[in-house]
Order: structure tokens, then C-alpha cells, then sequence
């Protein structure tokens, strides 16, 4: 397992903390149409018509994003796994380091085929591709409210988002609207959008993760190790 700090001072819907994740690998790319036509012997039905490539990412809801998962042995990856993968365990801004995209890197009329653009790839082996670039993805995390800089939730998910899950790597834009365009302000790694997990929308699709090992013991799961409190100037 590997101590990473989430949360920034900005982002006050997750404050920030320090955070064990376990040992998990994760998919170098986003499901494509070819991978779900492979596994479910069938055309996805929520994609667009312009976007129906084999190495298109493909759009659909939460439920069956988790049937696809299970069908390989895998699973969707926690909120706090998908930022530990896209900030490098919080070291870095955006997957690829610090840089803000350059003007031709950010302009795209459309969203890429997985593994595209490859300016955006973490320094593994294999290489991870698109976390903050193409389509935004599905995480297995309900939706938590917090107050200022308090982890604890404020009482419970709230009725209205018991259905929703959080959805990273995009913006309201990038999911709602599928906006491709890459900025700092629609694809920060930090942002948290709650998603009913009955809905399908044009800038939305997923990455399986799988444990290093089985989660039989406490210690297997996330678990928080120290939340940053503000100190008050005298």
C-alpha cells in the first residue's frame, strides 16, 4: 500500500487529507466499443452515431459499466483510486505532470480513440492513457457531502444522490455537454461530479481496476491516515 495526499484547499467538496490505497493495476485505456461488442456480443446501444469506431471510448450507465467489470474479474476503480492514478499519488497536477496543456494540445473538435491524445499517459509499465483527456469515467463512490474542512460526512449521502456515483476526470462540460477540450478548469483531477447511475451521457464512460491481491482484511481497503486541518492565523 502507498500513503497519498487527496483533496486540495480549493476543492472544498473533499478536503484535503492523507489517504493508504492499497496496491491496485489499472486499465491503460478507457472500455472501447470493440472491448464491450467482445464481451456482450452486441452493439452498445447509448452511443453516439459519430462515435461508433472500435477504438471509440464507450458511453453507458453505472450498472452496466459494473457487469463489464465483473465479466473480466475487475471492478470500477474507488474516487481515490482514479486520483491516485491521475496526480502520479498526488505528486503531480494532471497525469502527465505540471504543465497546463499547450494551445494545440487542449483544442480538440472531438474525443479520441482510447489511448489518445498520448501527451496525457502516466510514466508506467504499460503506460495509462486519457485519464484527463478524453471521456470522463465512472468511479464505484457514492456521493458524500462534507462542511469546510471536515472529512466526516455531514450526516449521510443525501436522498436526492443515494443513486448517484461520482464521476471523475471531467467537468460538468466533459460529461454533460461532451465537450473534449482540455483545460485546467475542465480537467482537473480533483473535481467530483455525482451522476445518477441510470444515466448515459455523451462525455461519460469507465476503466476497470483489480486488486494486487484479495481484500479479505481492513487493511486491503482505503483507508485515511490524516485529515489537514486549516491553521488560524494569529
Amino acid at each position: 500500500s502507498d500513503r497519498a495526499h487527496f483533496g486540495t484547499k480549493e476543492n472544498h467538496t473533499l478536503p484535503e487529507h492523507d489517504r493508504n490505497i492499497p496496491g491496485f493495476w489499472i486499465d491503460s485505456t478507457e472500455l472501447s466499443v470493440e472491448k464491450y461488442m467482445r464481451y456482450l456480443e452486441a452493439k452498445p446501444h447509448m452511443q453516439l452515431s459519430d462515435r461508433e469506431n472500435p477504438d471509440d471510448a464507450v458511453l453507458l450507465q453505472y450498472d452496466l459499466a459494473v457487469r463489464l467489470a465483473e465479466i473480466q474479474g475487475k471492478r470500477l476503480p474507488t474516487e481515490y483510486e482514479w486520483e491516485y492514478a491521475a496526480t502520479q499519488a498526488g505528486k503531480t497536477i494532471f497525469p502527465w505532470g505540471n504543465d497546463v496543456p499547450s494551445v494545440e494540445q487542449s483544442i480538440q473538435e472531438s474525443f479520441l480513440p482510447v489511448g489518445f491524445p498520448r501527451f496525457d499517459q502516466l510514466p508506467t509499465n504499460p503506460r495509462v492513457y486519457g485519464l484527463c483527456s478524453n471521456v470522463a469515467e465512472w468511479t464505484c463512490s457514492q456521493v458524500y457531502t462534507y462542511l469546510g474542512s471536515n472529512l466526516v460526512p455531514h450526516f449521510e449521502t443525501p436522498a436526492s444522490l443515494k443513486q448517484h456515483r461520482v464521476v471523475r476526470g471531467g467537468n460538468e462540460f466533459v460529461i454533460f455537454d461532451g465537450n473534449p477540450v482540455i483545460s485546467t478548469k475542465n480537467r482537473d483531477p480533483h473535481t467530483r461530479i455525482p451522476v445518477h447511475r441510470s444515466e448515459s451521457h455523451s462525455g461519460l464512460g469507465v476503466r476497470f481496476v483489480r486488486s494486487s491481491r484479495p481484500r479479505l482484511e481492513p487493511n486491503d481497503f482505503s483507508s485515511i491516515i490524516n485529515i489537514r486541518q486549516e491553521k488560524n492565523e494569529p
